[in-house]
């Protein structure tokens, strides 16, 4: 089916708000077509119902979903920014 809907550039470090347009079609009948929060992965995205991400609904395809609008950056631990400055501040407390 075209839907004359053209995939934007989207961003692995952000995080997205997207709708949801297959599930049924699909075989998915408990999960709603709405809008979702979306974090990507390769060709697969998960999906929550909250903007802090922890009501996860599951992972489908990404072009399941239309309608990407950016709402933010996802948190560092993500991608593990986090424990890479935990080791680094580390290194300078063993110095001095």
């Amino acid at each position: 089916m075209d839907r004359g809907y053209t995939m934007p550039e989207l961003n692995r470090n952000k995080l997205y708000i997207a709708h949801l347009f297959k599930s049924i079609d699909e075989g998915y009948p408990d999960i709603e077509r709405i809008e979702y929060f979306v974090k990507l992965g390769k060709t697969y995205c998960e999906f929550y119902t909250d903007r802090e991400l922890q009501k996860y609904r599951g992972h489908l395809p990404i072009s399941w979903f239309t309608d990407f609008e950016e709402v933010g950056s996802l948190p560092a631990f993500e991608y593990g920014e986090m424990e890479q400055l935990s080791l680094f501040e580390e290194e300078f407390s063993d110095a001095g």
